[in-house]
């Protein structure tokens, strides 16, 4: 089901107990440049002595208010708000459809394990295929 305004869908319960999982998930680390992630936008202060970086979730490939995309745990991803705020903004506005997705994740750094994560492009994978992957996957 499509809504038409979907900022409302930010501010649900359903919404803020997701984030938290792909926080959980993602080990509060930003999935673009690993910075350590606080648990909100609006986090300025330090924990433990290490500078936290306000966070943000982002869908890999944009909702365009379908709550099945905007729910979907598969494709959704914890960043800082910079990485959020610049380099996945330019993406979106150079590419259409899954090729956004595939974009995205080509920033990817490191795994939580401290090894280089295997890009996308790294295994050729094009956009229907990406597609296929991200609504064929089981949900976490």
């Amino acid at each position: 089901m499509r809504v038409k305004n979907t900022m409302g869908l930010y501010s649900t319960k359903a919404w803020q107990q997701l984030r938290e999982r792909v926080l959980m998930r993602d080990g509060y680390q930003c999935q673009m440049c690993s910075s350590l992630l606080g648990s909100g936008r609006g986090v300025q202060g330090r924990a433990s002595k290490l500078a936290l970086m306000p966070a943000a979730i982002d869908h890999l490939i944009p909702h365009q208010g379908d709550q099945d995309l905007f729910h979907d745990i598969n494709n959704l991803w914890a960043l800082c708000s910079v990485c959020h705020d610049s380099e996945c903004a330019a993406i979106e506005r150079r590419y259409k459809g899954a090729r956004i997705a595939i974009e995205k994740r080509d920033y990817r750094l490191i795994g939580v394990d401290g090894l280089r994560v295997k890009t996308l492009s790294d295994r050729h994978i094009d956009s229907a295929e990406w597609e296929n992957w991200i609504r064929g996957r089981p949900k976490v």
